[in-house]
């Protein structure tokens, strides 16, 4: 595992190298081709293709890495386990109480303790499921049921590896309680009109410098419409300002567990179960139209967009194409459609610590 980890590593510096060259390529046949015209304007066509075909092959190569990096991490701390090595592993500290009756008397909690040889929770809302399974004693019922769904899981080792290589490598501790709270944040909402006249404008911005290189505009005439269409922009970001920046700035931790949620929703999702409480968790994923996974994912891919604005190399750009005013819009659609029922299904209804 380690090696080929080690492979998919030389396979994405190498896609990177690659990428760089095609870069200084297409900086060549750009200057070539709009500013000296030596060259056709569809010479830069192949560059252009070429990029997204290596990015593609980078991007998965990364994600490989990362799967593998996450299986490696799962086995190591597993090993670990066997041999109480409890220095790389979660303790569960945060989860003690003083005053709880049992918890320190049985070890639940701390260097050595039953949550360390337990707990290989990927989200933070799995490892409060855990930790509340083991301070709350259950009812005979609920007890039969979680013992039925660790019979029909047990045989399944396919589904820890899954789970293991699922999302990110860190966990995250991102808290259920601030998703459930960005979901109740009521706010008013941006009218029809404001998020197409958004995307007309940052369309428009792009048709000077297209119709200009193709040379069916003057200079003057140009800078001219650039400069006016830039103005509403600012005049249009201005109105919005405050309702933008909130959304922007509550996203927060948002983000960073988001994607491990869709991939371990998706297993939930794809896999048949006969057991109650497996049946029922599955259930409620497949409620309400579109996947709960997809819903996850389309929120995912929204705050990871609207954070591109925040890199170096796009930020101008990014202003001028009005990226931040459209997502914080996009977002809080999303919250308006789907985010009652992502709110209701957030909670797991303890099928696993996972």
């Amino acid at each position: 595992m380690r090696v080929a980890a080690d492979e998919s590593a030389v396979r994405y510096s190498r896609h990177t190298l690659i990428l760089a060259i095609l870069g200084l390529l297409g900086c060549l046949a750009f200057y070539q081709s709009v500013f000296a015209k030596r060259w056709p304007l569809w010479t830069a066509i192949p560059v252009v293709a070429a990029v997204g075909w290596v990015v593609q092959q980078r991007h998965r190569c990364h994600l490989r890495s990362v799967q593998l990096g996450n299986l490696i991490e799962y086995y190591e701390k597993g090993a670990a386990r066997l041999i109480h090595k409890w220095g790389s592993l979660d303790g569960g500290d945060s989860f003690l109480e003083e005053e709880h009756f049992y918890s320190k008397d049985l070890d639940l909690f701390g260097r050595g303790s039953l949550y360390q040889l337990l707990c290989s929770a990927r989200t933070q809302v799995a490892r409060e499921t855990l930790a509340r399974w083991m301070k709350a004693p259950a009812e005979l019922k609920e007890i039969q049921a979680r013992q039925q769904a660790i019979s029909e899981l047990r045989p399944r080792r396919d589904l820890p590896e899954s789970v293991a290589a699922a999302g990110a490598l860190q966990v995250s501790d991102f808290r259920p309680e601030f998703f459930n709270a960005w979901i109740a944040y009521s706010s008013s909402s941006f009218p029809t009109w404001a998020r197409v006249l958004a995307f007309l404008l940052a369309v428009g911005v792009i048709v000077p410098p297209v119709l200009y290189w193709s040379g069916f505009l003057s200079s003057q005439t140009f800078w001219v419409a650039l400069s006016v269409l830039l103005f509403t922009e600012a005049i249009f970001a201005c109105i919005f300002r405050g309702r933008v920046k909130s959304i922007l700035e509550s996203l927060g931790t948002l983000s960073i567990e988001l994607p491990t949620m869709r991939e371990l929703l998706q297993i939930m999702e794809r896999e048949q179960f006969s057991s109650a409480k497996l049946k029922m968790l599955s259930d409620r994923l497949a409620q309400g139209g579109p996947t709960a996974s997809g819903r996850i994912g389309r929120l995912a891919n929204l705050c990871r967009l609207a954070e591109q604005r925040e890199k170096e190399w796009f930020a101008y750009l990014s202003y001028s194409l009005l990226w931040g005013t459209q997502f914080a819009m996009a977002i809080d659609r999303w919250r308006r459609l789907h985010g009652a029922k992502c709110s209701n299904g957030w909670q797991p209804s303890g099928s696993s610590k996972h």
